[in-house]
């Protein structure tokens, strides 16, 4: 009986340690910057500008928000690999998580396509 609660007790550990783990570590991800921004609602009750995305080249536009390093130009279509990280004790009033730009793959000057209207106002 004692060998198989040291067993469990093992394995709940291992489990409890490699999800701590995977919530510390950093990630990474693609994204298509559109070649404008929208409007949306952050943590401000009024909106602001956002950026425009699709991750890993799906086919729906949503709102992302600031991406630390990243120097956006109007009218041009990015391609970036983003870092995503959580943070010890965010703000209140802020994201628990910063996203950082890891490396841009492309910039093309193209107005981006199929963003619905409603996302620009």
């Amino acid at each position: 009986m004692k060998k198989h609660f040291i067993k469990w007790l093992v394995v709940i550990s291992v489990i409890w340690q490699l999800t701590a783990c995977s919530k510390e570590g950093v990630e990474e991800f693609s994204l298509i910057i559109a070649s404008e921004k929208g409007m949306c609602y952050g943590f401000s009750p009024e909106k602001q500008p956002c950026y425009i995305v699709k991750y890993n080249n799906e086919s729906q536009w949503q709102f992302f928000t600031d991406i630390a390093g990243f120097e956006y130009a109007p009218g041009y279509e990015y391609t970036v690999v983003v870092k995503s990280q959580a943070i010890d004790n965010p703000p209140m009033d802020g994201s628990g998580i910063v996203y950082t730009l890891k490396e841009i793959v492309s910039k093309e000057k193209k107005q981006s396509e199929g963003i619905p209207e409603e996302m620009l106002h």
